[in-house]
């Protein structure tokens, strides 16, 4: 496809929960064509939406999928032909290239590539950080890292089991911190945190959250 994203028509109104609409995509095709396509528990079908009229019905041809790739498959014919060899070559390839790894990558780590169109990217990118709930239960959150850390590094480990638990254990405290420094830091920059000593000089100012400091 083209590009996917939510639509603007969502949240479902409440009579449209009622009736278990869960939400709304509008997707356009490889052939230039493009859908609006309603999510119930039960899949997926084609609505009769357009961009400027609302009507999450199911369409004439609704091609009601259980899986949002089977309703791809039966609205656009390059999707069901590219989407096969796609699967081919993933067969192909090593399994741990595309795997994904238990642990966090960082973006600007990998080689410059190209950079493409893509509005799902950009809701991913700026959704979660548009948001003060989860920035307030980080600076509420009474994690203990370094009680964390000690405790599992005292875990036993006289045979092979206990060492493969220590050492997950270990990683799993090391990622989930490095994860949430990062995730502060990005939030201290932008803005979505509020400094411990903010009547002293900005680069003087520190900031609390998940029981990290940053100065």
């Amino acid at each position: 496809v083209s590009s996917i994203g939510y639509s603007g028509w969502n949240p479902p109104p409440g009579n449209r929960r009622m009736l278990g609409d869960l939400f709304y995509l509008t997707v356009t095709t490889l052939e230039g064509n493009t859908v609006h396509i309603t999510a119930i528990p039960s899949g997926f079908y084609v609505n009769k939406t357009l961009d400027k009229r609302f009507d999450p019905t199911p369409a004439e041809i609704s091609c009601k999928g259980y899986t949002l790739v089977d309703t791809l498959k039966q609205v656009s014919s390059l999707f069901n032909k590219n989407f096969a060899i796609i699967q081919k070559q993933s067969l192909k390839r090593n399994p741990y290239e595309v795997i994904p790894v238990p642990y966090p990558t960082f973006t600007w780590c990998k080689p410059e590539t190209e950079h493409t169109y893509d509005t799902l990217r950009a809701e991913e990118a700026y959704v979660p950080n548009s948001t003060s709930d989860e920035m307030s239960l980080g600076m509420m959150s009474s994690r203990d890292w370094n009680e964390e850390l000690q405790s599992a590094r005292e875990l036993p480990q006289s045979n092979v089991h206990e060492k493969i638990v220590r050492d997950r254990t270990i990683f799993r405290v090391t990622c989930d911190f490095v994860a949430m420094a990062i995730k502060g830091a990005q939030a201290v920059v932008d803005g979505n945190i509020p400094p411990l000593n903010a009547a002293d000089d900005k680069k003087s100012r520190m900031f609390l959250w998940n029981n990290i400091f940053f100065s």
